[in-house]
């Protein structure tokens, strides 16, 4: 006799799952490819993916043709909405590195369900959750294999790139300037309205990109900072059009609207370097 097991499927319960699972493993792929996109895109971009996944499970036959059709589009439109890739090339990189974090996330939330022996399981790219704390767990375990990433991301940074020079190129209005840049674990700026990540540069270097009376415009932002023997400082930060940081290793990191702290003094004896890079921006 062959024992059919019934299970109830809630869409509003699969389709949160399914965004949150998405948003982190886009929003770690962002942070290791450093892509430069809003949270807004990759929300937009996770609730595709997750939207798409319901619709498969109540339409799709799951054969193996069609999982792997299923696979694909999954990720390649939401892909595309949320990190806008300008080539097939860069498209290939992002739709790898989410698998990757795709395994890395699932390998987590599934390793903690077979240590804590929830009933549930997976079928035809279906999680079957028969408690409620099986669900709870899927939330423990992506918040606690982004801790584990971001942990890691936090040792390379102070072990391995925190010393490392980057050339940077900053444009305003069809000029540039080079730079010499270095990650600064203590720049904790933000622009005071988006809350966005400030980078500090020395006014000569920046100073053919800037007008005159610049600290007077009504287009500069005033960023208050602390410092030893400065309780209240304050820089004046100007919006450049596009900054480049260059990287042998990951590529080139583009950002455009860029703030930059302008700072009149010296920020190395031996100019070193002349640019304090946010660890956001690179981390």
């Amino acid at each position: 006799m062959v024992m059919l097991l019934e299970i109830d499927l809630y869409i509003d319960i699969i389709f949160l799952i399914n965004f949150i699972m998405d948003f982190v493993i886009f929003f770690l792929t962002k942070k290791l490819l450093r892509i430069n996109t809003t949270y807004i895109r990759l929300g937009i971009s996770s609730a595709t993916a997750a939207v798409t996944y319901c619709i498969a499970i109540v339409y799709f036959e799951f054969t193996i043709v069609n999982k792997i059709i299923l696979s694909l589009l999954i990720f390649i439109v939401p892909i595309i909405i949320g990190f806008r890739p300008k080539g097939i090339v860069e498209l290939f990189k992002i739709l790898i590195s989410v698998y990757i974090m795709t395994v890395i996330v699932g390998g987590v939330t599934f390793a903690s369900m077979y240590y804590i022996s929830t009933n549930s399981y997976m079928q035809n790219f279906i999680f079957a959750a028969t408690s409620r704390s099986t669900l709870r767990l899927l939330i423990f375990s992506v918040l606690f294999c982004y801790a584990l990433l971001k942990i890691i991301s936090v040792i390379l940074n102070q072990y391995f790139i925190k010393n490392k020079i980057y050339p940077v190129q900053i444009s305003q209005n069809k000029n540039t300037a080079i730079a010499k840049g270095i990650i600064d674990t203590g720049n904790s700026l933000y622009e005071p309205q988006s809350f966005k990540p400030v980078l500090v540069s020395e006014y000569e270097v920046l100073k053919e990109l800037l007008p005159e009376n610049f600290e007077t415009s009504n287009e500069v932002c005033k960023i208050p900072y602390k410092s030893v023997g400065e309780a209240n400082g304050t820089l004046i930060g100007v919006k450049f059009d596009k900054v480049v940081i260059f990287d042998k290793n990951i590529g080139n990191l583009v950002i455009e609207n860029q703030t930059i702290g302008i700072y009149k003094g010296k920020l190395t004896n031996n100019d070193e370097y002349n640019i304090l890079l946010h660890p956001r921006i690179l981390g």
